[in-house]
């Protein structure tokens, strides 16, 4: 068993880091907050899309079958980190895990290759309404259904709520249960093609640079993409991968936030001295560098079950969920304490790593439902 990073992902972390430093400043991130419905479609950010697309971020974990890289789904944990350390507005976690994982996963042979290519090469961002499916027991998928209009068209009727950055992606993934055979199925929907057909209510959440919608269908025009039969066991695939990918976003929040802590506690004088000379602020500090090495490192493992222990992936994926969605926050609000005063300050960037960090620990189900679901798992086996 090594679930560490290899020599290749480390360095390709490494060039994620710098790009993400170089690219995504405070500055840069407080105007994407101004004008987040239409940011991403100006020409800079559209410019930041197509350099991540040449750096792999897209089809890192794709087959190459499919014009992808064929790295392991580690490949995938690290850019979500990456990614989530620098707060970046575009919707690379929502393409990736809402749209890569479950097209993979659930997709029919001729949905990945068609869609897969498009998603590698950057030319298509997805994102998808799988909270229902993520964050509680095998749901009934009865919010949304789906009615046969012609070979492989629906059209789709029902609610779906907490989808991610609606506003900054062109198509949608939709689980649905189709009317004539009762049977539950994975369905693509053209934002354009039926925005009329789709009433969108923008929510007022705690993120202020992520967007969620609650979502009305009204006979929303869709493409099936989902296999012939889709078994619980292939849902449970795309839930255990989406939470531990979610986790990873805790994760990498959380190691900027702590290299944010070191730094300033080098500078900030106190009584004449750096207050990172104060032994309250080393236990602090060394606490939350403790739990946060903790959950990467139940991170990293978790996304090696995946590819090389599916056996112990459910229970991987559950145990980081509840972890990282308990100490994550905690590491966060610590790092706050830590800053004193300006930790406090709208100005200062850490209320929105703590706004990033307790959304997350909340979407597709919080540490409590984890906790028990691990529980009643391990009684089980």
């Amino acid at each position: 068993m090594n679930f560490l990073l290899s020599d290749e992902l480390i360095e390709f972390r490494d060039v994620l880091r710098k790009y993400f430093t170089e690219k995504v400043s405070s500055e840069v991130l407080r105007g994407a907050l101004k004008n987040k419905l239409d940011d991403t479609k100006h020409v800079a950010w559209q410019a930041m899309w197509n350099e991540l697309v040449a750096l792999g971020v897209t089809s890192a974990g794709i087959s190459e079958k499919f014009d992808g890289l064929d790295f392991s789904t580690l490949a995938w944990e690290v850019i979500i980190e990456e990614q989530a350390r620098a707060l970046q507005p575009l919707p690379i976690f929502e393409t990736i895990v809402l749209g890569v994982i479950p097209i993979t996963v659930l997709g029919s042979a001729s949905a990945k290759k068609s869609i897969l290519p498009q998603i590698a090469k950057g030319e298509l961002k997805l994102s998808g309404g799988f909270e229902e499916v993520c964050s509680g027991e095998m749901p009934s998928f009865n919010n949304v259904t789906a009615k046969k209009s012609s070979g492989e068209n629906y059209l789709l009727s029902g609610h779906l709520e907490h989808v991610l950055s609606l506003d900054k992606v062109d198509k949608l993934l939709v689980p649905a249960r189709i009317e004539q055979t009762d049977q539950v199925n994975l369905f693509l929907v053209d934002l354009k093609v039926s925005q009329n057909e789709i009433a969108k209510n923008q929510l007022e959440t705690f993120d202020l640079v992520r967007s969620y919608f609650n979502l009305d269908f009204k006979n929303a025009k869709a493409v099936l993409v989902g296999d012939e039969k889709i078994t619980n066991d292939k849902w449970e695939l795309v839930r255990s991968q989406v939470l531990i990918l979610a986790s990873a976003e805790l994760v990498g929040v959380a190691t900027k936030v702590i290299e944010m802590c070191t730094d300033y506690v080098k500078t900030r004088n106190q009584f004449g001295k750096p207050i990172g000379g104060f032994q309250a602020i080393q236990h602090k500090l060394a606490n939350m560098l403790l739990d946060c090495e903790q959950a990467t490192s139940l991170a990293r493992f978790a996304s090696w079950t995946v590819d090389s222990d599916p056996f112990q992936l459910k229970s991987a994926a559950y145990a980081l969920k509840a972890y990282a969605s308990e100490v994550i926050p905690k590491i966060i609000e610590d790092a706050i304490q830590v800053h004193g005063g300006i930790g406090f300050t709208y100005e200062f960037d850490l209320h929105l790593y703590l706004r990033r960090a307790l959304t997350i620990a909340f979407t597709f189900g919080g540490k409590d439902k984890w906790q028990s679901s691990l529980g009643e798992l391990s009684l089980s086996s």
